[in-house]
């Protein structure tokens, strides 16, 4: 396995990852998105390889995505509208239960290749 070289972007995710209830890392295929993510994930989904994570998303999503926090979801985009709908309510929740919350409106994936790795704790909002 290649050693993790330490990034620029490291510190600014942990710093996103206290203040945010997920980070969008999106950028070009291979460019260490979740490499990157890995290392400051406590647990992780891979939706592009793991055919019974994606089945188990379409019976019950929070079967999947109730890992520990913070929690990768690589290749979320190949279900985004399920992965976004389960994650955004546990934001709010475990921010402030007594309150209501807008819905929050999908991201839309910015990079040509569109491939993303999204990163989750179960604070409030999500930033890029």
């Amino acid at each position: 396995m290649v050693a993790y070289r330490a990034r620029v972007i490291d510190a600014l995710l942990a710093e996103r990852l206290t203040s945010a209830g997920a980070v969008l890392i999106e950028g070009p295929k291979a460019c260490g998105k979740t490499f990157t993510a890995e290392q400051q994930a406590a647990s992780r989904v891979y939706l592009d390889t793991d055919e019974q994570a994606r089945a188990a998303l379409g019976v019950d999503p929070t079967l999947v995505l109730s890992g520990d926090p913070p929690q990768l979801v690589d290749e979320w985009q190949l279900d985004a509208t399920r992965v976004w709908t389960t994650f955004v309510p546990r934001w709010t929740v475990a921010k402030a239960p007594a309150r209501t919350f807008s819905p929050v409106p999908l991201p839309r994936l910015t990079t040509p290749a569109a491939t993303a790795a999204l990163v989750a704790s179960p604070d409030s909002g999500c930033v890029r």
